[in-house]
């Protein structure tokens, strides 16, 4: 394939409104995106204690019923 140069191009009004509107609707994407990231960041601490309680609570059953077991043997 030959190599060209560089061609300058020459942009028309029409030209230069489509990637003025491009940009804008990808900076209103952007900005969408940052506010809700805003809107979903939250102290997730009370979750995870939340959790942990959950998985304790689970766990000390699992050994009351392995208890009663053994001594229903």
């Amino acid at each position: 394939m030959p190599k060209y140069g560089e061609v300058e191009t020459k942009l028309n009004v029409a030209a230069i409104l489509r990637e003025e509107k491009k940009l804008k609707e990808k900076i209103e994407e952007e900005e969408k995106k940052m506010r809700e990231l805003q809107v979903n960041l939250r102290d997730d601490s009370e979750y995870q204690n939340w959790q942990k309680d959950i998985k304790d609570k689970d766990k000390y059953e699992e050994l009351e019923n392995q208890q009663r077991k053994k001594i229903e043997m």
